[in-house]
């Protein structure tokens, strides 16, 4: 364990509660050298934390945070963070290739050990949304003596033969949507899909990653999956973040969010290339997956097989029917419920 206090090179100031006694911190530390943006908070003082790991890798929603921060803060310190070189913790000093798996995760155990030692506690609960889940997976597998419980949000597992059965059930949807439109006398929403189609069909996951191919993966896979009326979530994400309220702020944010895509683009490919249904199957701490229905960021039938599989002293995946990637803002009140009713309350769960 001497290792990890030796990377442990963050510095937290005293927290800053508000005149009822709630925690609102909204501030920039320094992790790892790098200065870092996170968001405290929490009506309850006394709740056990939570630490919000976003998806990307370079994509996080701190501009609309609230929109799942809010309905946890009575029942848990909630901690979003944006990562190194992503949203709000961008900087054009920090290099693509420090960029690495390895470094996000030193970086996440830094935050981890001082929010432990910031508000004495032993352990912290864990939620990894898309490349998140990934991240906190490798965490909960290597440091379970820190983690209560693991929240894994559009779990990812192995991505490359996720994308190659992506691909293939959008190809067939794309057969059965031209097939429509033809009988519907639709023939712009036929040569949409019909393009759509096409740039599937010959779209190769292996050679996009083996090139680091970012502007073919986005115009040969994301672009035609939209395209074919597949998106990001199936409802409008709305969501604010009381430190970023005005219009120069968010649109300043959404600017940042821009770069910091483009400065993650090596991890992406660095993600995409593991196996963690190889590298971690089992884990020491209580895990919750949550899988959208309408899920084409992530596969979530193999992320279900994977959790099947995976041995913990708990595990429960929970399938949100009308999600697509973006399960805690596109249905929050079962988002809620789960994370209050079941996560907090594991003595009562079966096999616990």
């Amino acid at each position: 364990m001497l290792l990890f206090y030796q990377l442990n090179t963050v510095t937290l100031r005293e927290r800053t509660a508000t005149v009822d006694g709630s925690i609102d911190e909204f501030i920039k530390i320094k992790i790892n050298g790098i200065n870092q943006q996170i968001w405290i908070r929490s009506n309850n003082p006394s709740a056990p934390l939570i630490l919000f790991l976003h998806g990307g890798p370079g994509h996080p929603h701190m501009h609309q945070a609230g929109a799942e921060t809010m309905p946890l803060i009575n029942d848990y310190i909630v901690v979003q963070w944006d990562q190194r070189g992503a949203g709000a913790s961008f900087s054009p000093d920090i290099e693509p290739k420090s960029l690495t798996i390895q470094q996000m995760e030193d970086d996440s155990i830094s935050l981890i050990s001082e929010l432990l030692k910031k508000y004495n506690r032993k352990k912290i609960y864990l939620l990894g949304h898309s490349w998140g889940s990934y991240l906190g997976l490798r965490i909960a597998h290597k440091y379970p003596e820190f983690i209560e419980a693991f929240v894994a949000v559009g779990l990812v597992t192995d991505m490359i033969p996720a994308y190659k059965l992506m691909r293939k059930n959008l190809i067939k949807q794309a057969a059965q949507k031209i097939q429509k439109a033809k009988k519907e006398h639709n023939p712009e929403k036929v040569a949409r899909f019909l393009e759509a189609k096409e740039k599937l069909e010959k779209f190769d996951i292996e050679e996009t990653v083996k090139r680091a191919d970012w502007d073919y993966f986005l115009k040969n896979y994301f672009e035609p999956r939209t395209n074919l009326e597949f998106p990001y979530a199936l409802k409008e994400i709305e969501g604010e973040n009381p430190h970023i309220f005005t219009q120069e702020a968010r649109k300043e944010y959404v600017t940042l969010l821009e770069k910091s895509m483009q400065l993650a683009v090596g991890l992406f490919f660095e993600v995409l290339k593991q196996s963690p249904t190889e590298d971690i199957k089992e884990i020491k701490v209580p895990i919750f997956t949550i899988l959208g229905r309408h899920d084409y960021n992530i596969e979530p039938n193999l992320a279900s097989q994977y959790m099947d599989k995976l041995i913990a002293p708990f595990k429960k995946t929970v399938w949100f029917e009308n999600s697509a990637h973006m399960m805690t803002f596109e249905e929050p009140e079962k988002f809620k419920k789960l994370m209050i009713e079941e996560v907090l309350n594991l003595q009562f769960c079966v096999g616990r």
